[in-house]
C-alpha cells in the first residue's frame, strides 16, 4: 500500500529540484501533466520500453514507476536497472497470484537485486525479506523509534493531515503532508528517503512536502462547511481498509 501516492509525490519533489519526470503506474502514465493511457501498474515489457523510448524522446531525465509484484514475478522489468527502489510495505493482496506471503515478498525482493540505491521502511516486517539478499546500498527509514538512516520524530496525527521532524545524519526538518493518517508518514519517509537518494537536500526535501498534493481517491479529503469531515478512499483490500479506518479514528 502507498505506491501510487508516494510515486506522486516523488514526481513532485523532483520537479521542485528542477527534474523534467515522467511517471508510469496504476491510475495513468505522464509526461510533465500531460495523460498517456494505460491499462495496467506496470505495462507489459515491449509496451514499457516504447512508453520509456517515448518518454526520453520528449527530454524526461527522471522516470517514477510503480512495479508490480506480478511485473517483477513475469520477467515484464527484465534487465531495467534501477537507479533508486522504495519498499513502503507489504500486505496480503495478489495470493491468487503468488500463494504465500512468502512468495509474494520473494516477487517484491527481486526490485532490490536491480536497484542501487534501495529505501526501504524497517519498520514493516518483510523489511529484512527485501534487504537480505540485497547488493545495493540501503537507505532505510522508521516511525516508530527505530534506527534508522531517516526517522520521524514528535508525530502528530490531524484530520487535516500529519506533521512530524524528520531527522538524517544529524539534520532535522519540519515536515507536513495535507493527508491524515500514520501511513501518511510512511509515504512521507519514503518519498524523502528516495530524494535524499537523488542528492535533494533534507530541507529542501521538506520544502517541497507541504506543497505536495495527494491522489485522488486516495484518502482525500473532501472540503465540508462545519465540523466533520469526509474522506474519500479506494481501499480494497482488508489491511487497506483496516488502515484507513484506524487512520480516521485516530
Amino acid at each position: 500500500n502507498g505506491k501510487t501516492t508516494t510515486t506522486y509525490m516523488i514526481k513532485a519533489i523532483a520537479e521542485k529540484a528542477g527534474y523534467k519526470v515522467g511517471l508510469i503506474g496504476t491510475i495513468r502514465n505522464l509526461i510533465g501533466d500531460r495523460i498517456i493511457p494505460t491499462d495496467r501498474t506496470t505495462p507489459e515489457s515491449v509496451e514499457l520500453q516504447r512508453v520509456f523510448r517515448l518518454m526520453r524522446d520528449e527530454g524526461v531525465q527522471l522516470i517514477v514507476m510503480e512495479v508490480s509484484s506480478h511485473a517483477l514475478d513475469q520477467d515484464r522489468v527484465h534487465g531495467i536497472e534501477y537507479l533508486i527502489g522504495g519498499f513502503t510495505n507489504l500486505t496480503q493482496d495478489h495470493l491468487d497470484f503468488h500463494h504465500t506471503m512468502e512468495e509474494y515478498a520473494a516477487a517484491k525482493a527481486l526490485l532490490f537485486s536491480a536497484c542501487r540505491v534501495g529505501c526501504i521502511n524497517i519498520d514493516d516486517k518483510w523489511a529484512d525479506n527485501m534487504m537480505k539478499n540485497a547488493p545495493c546500498r540501503l537507505l532505510t527509514y522508521s516511525a516508530d523509534g527505530k534506527e534508522a538512516s531517516l526517522v520521524a520524530e514528535n508525530i502528530k496525527l490531524s484530520a487535516k493531515g500529519v506533521s512530524f521532524t524528520a531527522s538524517c545524519d544529524g539534520k532535522r526538518a519540519d515536515v507536513s503532508l495535507a493527508i491524515p493518517g500514520k501511513f501518511s508518514v510512511y509515504n512521507a519517509l519514503n518519498t524523502i528517503a528516495v530524494g535524499l537518494a537523488l542528492g535533494i537536500s533534507l530541507d529542501d526535501c521538506a520544502k517541497a512536502m507541504k506543497t505536495a498534493h495527494g491522489v485522488k481517491g486516495r484518502m482525500e479529503l473532501v472540503p465540508t462547511d462545519g465540523d466533520y469531515t469526509i474522506v474519500i478512499d479506494y481501499a480494497h483490500t482488508p489491511d487497506a481498509l483496516e488502515n484507513a479506518l484506524k487512520a480516521l479514528r485516530a
